[in-house]
């Protein structure tokens, strides 16, 4: 896109050179301020070029426009740096310290990009101002005898657009308004993603797993963990999460060591007294066959246990027992569903299936019956035979510090604002100091939401201070603000309409969106300015710096946009939304602003 408008090999050298080392230059001194580069230095890479682009985009066409103007190389060098420079020497001020408001937050990452952006922002203004025109300055004198070496461009689409504009600046500003209108209106419906699985790549195995494992097995990856200092206390906090609403299971080492041994010693007794005398039948050891009378009795014997599953379930009623009640239904449900079975089909293939199920048994019964009595003869393992005979069990639970860890798994998914915050409310209560994901994220989401509304006024308040010193009036800096307020409300009220939420990484936009627009606002009202003001300046305003101020958004676009095909949704989803915010900020400085100021012009010239 930059090769394509200045169509210049020297302009477009000139500025690859430039960015370049802006962006080693930014990358060394992250490096230097953080200590190391992540992926959100990797990021704004991209962003950065995107935005250091625009001060070689503006010096490079107003040089050029001077040039072919006319003026000497020294002129235009001159005009370029008093005129457009002033106006990017604001810009840039204004932007970096927007970027190093972020980094006044309590969320780390957020900290690192501010740092990251505000630095980088200054050093790719400090080389397109001395070294991109020094370069041009360069080449000019040793080209002198040749004439002017950049091309020049001929804006056809802004000479259209500062044609409509000058036309119907009143149809052109009422849309406009009546535009930022309706998203003002949807810019309170916005809505935040608590599931971060939302914003990574659904194709990832692991991440198709997390989302299936809850249908398999009804519990949540995502537990909380619990610190317990004996064995006591460890059984204690395992009851206590038990019995809460959002816990679908408790793991912890208490499971494996029987409370109170002692008080249970006479019913293992009693059981294993049972097994000692406890032998396979007859019908377990030989095989036999069965006839029609057979089916008869087995039928018989089912209607029994049947019945004596009704009571079961009936007791179970009258203690409050809901869980044998419930299970206590459903063997005499399953039960009753074999009985229908036995009698739907005719007796003589039931009594033929009874041989073979007999010889199973044969072998199964006397397996279990050998079982019984190892399990009912055993001691109670205490947790010195755990830490002997399987250490790995413990190795699991106990930490080198000696203390115990309970693993906490929720009975449902944590990725929405009230099932997160249940669940950290419940593992909360148990123990003050329960860690896991989602306490985390839940820290993590209140410190986020804390942050954007005071670091977007913190941003705001900064950009309104530089441009306010700048102009030394309230009049032009509420001029300079209309883009940014207009690309601020309608980028959240667009995602509000697309259905674009909110989430840990895009939360940081409002600050970005404000330190980019604002640039804008202050090229086209430094240039009316700088044009003697009244009604014939707005068309040149149009024509020339919106030329440059359009090619700077298109090239801040397509480095956000690139971004996009990022297969991490987060990242994708930040780069839509600035994409969207830029837009907004290029179409509210090229016709809603200069339509502004030509109605103002003209009420003026009126009056006059």
């Amino acid at each position: 896109l930059f090769a394509f408008s200045f169509r210049n090999l020297s302009s477009i050298v000139f500025a690859s050179i430039c960015l370049a080392l802006g962006l080693v230059w930014s990358y060394g001194a992250a490096y230097l301020m953080v200590g190391y580069l992540t992926a959100i230095t990797a990021v704004f890479g991209a962003i950065l070029l995107g935005l250091g682009i625009d001060y070689a985009i503006l010096i490079l066409s107003r040089y050029t426009e001077e040039r072919h103007h006319g003026c000497s190389i020294e002129q235009a060098l001159e005009i370029t740096l008093t005129k457009t420079g002033k106006g990017i020497l604001t810009g840039a001020t204004a932007t970096s310290l927007a970027f190093f408001a972020i980094s006044t937050g309590t969320f780390q990452g957020g900290k690192e990009m501010g740092l990251i952006a505000g630095s980088g922002i200054i050093i790719f203004f400090t080389i397109m101002v001395f070294i991109l025109s020094s370069l041009l300055v360069t080449w000019d004198k040793r080209k002198s005898l040749k004439g002017v070496t950049q091309k020049e461009w001929n804006p056809r689409i802004m000479k259209q657009l500062s044609s409509l504009v000058n036309k119907a600046p009143i149809p052109v500003f009422g849309v406009l308004l009546a535009f930022f209108a309706f998203m003002a209106y949807m810019t309170p419906k916005y809505a935040f993603e608590y599931n971060y699985l939302n914003m990574e790549c659904q194709e990832v195995e692991s991440v198709q797993l997390i989302n299936k494992i809850p249908e398999w097995f009804k519990i949540s990856t995502n537990f909380g963990m619990v610190l317990s200092r004996d064995i006591e206390e460890d059984r204690k906090l395992a009851t206590a999460l038990w019995k809460k609403e959002t816990i679908g299971q408790v793991d912890a080492i208490s499971n494996y060591i029987p409370a109170d041994p002692e008080s249970k010693r006479h019913a293992v007794n009693q059981i294993s007294q049972v097994f000692a005398y406890a032998e396979p039948g007859a019908a377990a050891r030989s095989g036999l066959e069965y006839g029609a009378g057979d089916v008869d009795e087995l039928v018989k014997q089912l209607r029994s246990i049947s019945e004596k599953m009704k009571g079961i379930e009936g007791l179970a009623y009258l203690s409050d027992e809901s869980e044998i009640e419930k299970s206590a239904k459903k063997s005499r449900d399953r039960i009753n569903g074999l009985i229908e079975i036995i009698k739907n089909q005719p007796a003589e293939k039931t009594a033929a299936n009874l041989g073979p199920l007999n010889a199973e048994l044969a072998l199964k019964i006397p397996r279990m019956l050998s079982r019984g009595k190892e399990i009912s003869a055993a001691a109670a393992p205490t947790f010195e035979d755990l830490k002997q005979n399987h250490p790995a069990v413990v190795e699991r639970y106990q930490g080198q510090d000696g203390k115990f860890l309970i693993y906490a798994y929720p009975d449902r998914e944590i990725w929405s604002e009230n099932n997160m915050k249940a669940v950290v409310r419940d593992l909360k209560a148990v123990s003050p100091g329960a860690m896991g994901v989602a306490v985390l994220f839940n820290r993590i989401l209140d410190q986020l939401k804390k942050d954007m509304l005071r670091v977007a006024v913190a941003s705001l308040l900064v950009v309104f201070i530089i441009i306010l010193i700048d102009y030394r009036g309230l009049w032009h800096t509420l001029l300079t603000m209309v883009p940014l307020v207009f690309a601020s409300i309608t980028m959240v009220g667009m995602m509000n309409l697309l259905g674009i939420k909110f989430n840990f990484v895009n939360i940081g936009m409002l600050p970005l969106i404000i330190g980019i627009s604002i640039d804008y606002g202050v090229y086209v009202v430094h240039r009316w300015i700088g044009e003697g003001k009244g009604v014939n300046s707005i068309p040149k305003v149009v024509v020339s710096t919106g030329r440059a101020v359009s090619l700077a958004a298109l090239t801040t676009m397509i480095g956000f946009g690139s971004i996009i095909p990022a297969r991490w949704q987060g990242l994708s989803i930040m780069g839509k939304t600035l994409t969207m915010g830029v837009g907004f900020a290029m179409v509210a400085a090229l016709a809603m602003l200069p339509a502004l100021l030509l109605i103002i012009e003209k009420i003026k010239a009126r009056k006059n």
